[in-house]
């Protein structure tokens, strides 16, 4: 094909193809210029006109709705009355401050806290507000859990969300017109992946703007103006305290977004100098909201106590070697200590789980395959039908042994260990490993499971000192004092003053 041909060649297709092309063409496009022709409403909040056709204020309800029967799934409800209506309560004061509350006289906020030990907070279309269990605990005063909650808010009147879901929207039905041209399916499914990575977070200004609007309501319902600034350095000491650890980041959605935190620290004691009085911190009440709120990991989600974790709910616990640094996430826990990396997770195709086959040949021809497995074994672990198995990998220009280790725990459930080894390993880390694996074990209705621990609030008694307060931490004694000070911050030790501690 000469040059010319192949250029001329781009603008050319077969005749049933271009006219059904050119319909769907000229239906997108009416339908974009009826939408057009709508014209946007200037938001009250942030005095920007809005055209979000494509998404209007009607059904963003609907989207929430959708979503938080997911969020609810994902997280799990921390459903205790308390400490639920206390948070509700400072939602609907701070909602009742802003600019579309008297326009909007049917909207309501709904307020959930999830069962999550993450330090977070979000929000979805529709007024949706969601509060980790976590990040209520490490807020100092009722004053920081409400910036916090303003913030949300904020983000919810400036519509962030809505504008966010309205372009990907429109990225989708861009894509959607050049695929029905090109007629390029693969162009979709680019498309879509391009929406999600540049929409995955909040912009700078966004994050700006939500904290700016916090802030205002937060002074509009007569709270201190400086708590969003201590509340945010609070979250700053978390994440630095974490990286101490050798932990990941926290994962929460106040650090991951812009700008970074010093920078919107500073911005947020620019605002709250601004405001000219003083607000109300109210201390006492936030802690007697808090007094008895589960700390750490729940049975839900399974927790490591002296050497040992344990998954009540599921009814498993195992070893964990001296020395590694653990990490429970939602799908997965990742234990680590230097080159050496553990992943513990469980087979998520259960329809794969349930099929009757060994250990052996679920190596070889699921799990293993794209590993090239070696040595494999059948083996049984605590009288349960397992299998292991051997191969090389490289990563990072260096080669590691890994192990592959898949445990049949019932008739649909089938877990697994990735332990990845470098070359050189000590014996007593191999030895441990090795422990850690055959030491897998199902709980039995007799077995002893540690009990969870819990937010206790404490009246300081005449004599008591730091470090006597500290001990009392029911924490590993390495992390005891960080925690004894990020939950406390600048609280001073003193007889009649109270703090929190962990039991």
């Amino acid at each position: 094909m000469d040059r010319a041909m192949r250029r001329n060649s781009l603008f050319t297709c077969a005749p049933l193809f271009c006219r059904a092309a050119v319909a769907r063409l000229l239906a997108v496009a009416m339908l974009l210029l009826m939408l057009g022709g709508c014209g946007g409403q200037v938001n009250p909040a942030t005095g920007r006109e809005e055209f979000t056709p494509l998404l209007p204020p009607a059904a963003e309800s609907e989207i929430g709705a959708r979503e938080h029967r997911k969020i609810l799934k994902r997280y799990g409800l921390y459903d205790k009355t308390r400490p639920g209506a206390y948070a509700a309560a400072i939602v609907a004061r701070i909602g009742a401050q802003t600019e579309t509350a008297k326009r909007d006289k049917g909207f309501r906020y709904t307020l959930t806290i999830l069962d999550s030990p993450e330090i977070n907070a979000f929000a979805l279309p529709g007024g949706y507000v969601y509060v980790t269990r976590g990040l209520m605990a490490l807020a100092g005063d009722e004053a920081e859990l409400a910036s916090v909650l303003a913030h949300e808010i904020g983000h919810v009147v400036a519509r962030h969300a809505a504008n966010r879901i309205n372009r990907a929207m429109g990225i989708n039905l861009g894509v959607a017109i050049l695929g029905a041209v090109t007629g390029n399916n693969q162009i979709a499914r680019l498309g879509d992946l391009g929406g999600q990575l540049y929409l995955s977070a909040y912009s700078r200004e966004q994050e700006l703007e939500a904290d700016a609007l916090g802030i205002r309501y937060l002074i509009r319902a007569g709270y201190d103006p400086y708590a969003a600034a201590r509340f945010l350095g609070r979250l700053e000491k978390h994440e630095q305290f974490l990286k101490a650890q050798g932990k990941r980041r926290g994962g929460n959605s106040l650090f991951a977004s812009h700008p970074p935190t010093p920078e919107r620290i500073l911005e947020a004691r620019r605002l709250a100098s601004l405001a000219g009085k003083a607000g109300i911190r109210r201390r006492n009440a936030h802690l007697d909201a808090i007094d008895g709120m589960l700390f750490g990991d729940s049975d839900r989600d399974g927790f490591l106590r002296d050497g040992i974790f344990y998954h009540p709910a599921i009814g498993f616990s195992f070893p964990v070697p001296p020395g590694f640094t653990v990490d429970n996430n939602e799908d997965f826990i990742l234990l680590t200590k230097g080159r050496i990396t553990v992943i513990f997770d469980e087979e998520q195709n259960r329809k794969l789980a349930r099929r009757r086959m060994g250990m052996t040949r679920y190596i070889f021809d699921y799990w293993g395959r794209g590993f090239k497995p070696q040595n494999v074994q059948a083996i049984s672990i605590n009288g349960l039908p397992a299998a292991t198995a051997l191969t090389r990998v490289r990563r990072g220009g260096r080669s590691y042994d890994l192990r592959l280790v898949a445990i049949r725990f019932s008739s649909g459930r089938i877990f697994r260990f990735q332990i990845l080894l470098p070359e050189r390993i000590g014996t007593a880390d191999l030895t441990a490993l090795k422990r850690m694996t055959y030491r897998f074990r199902r709980l039995g209705p007799d077995d002893p499971v540690p009990a969870a621990r819990h937010i206790r609030i404490h009246r300081i008694a005449a004599g008591e000192t730091r470090r006597g307060l500290i001990a009392r931490m029911r924490l590993p004694a390495k992390i005891r004092a960080g925690w004894f000070d990020l939950l406390n911050g600048d609280v001073a030790i003193r007889p009649g003053n109270r703090i929190k501690l962990v039991r």
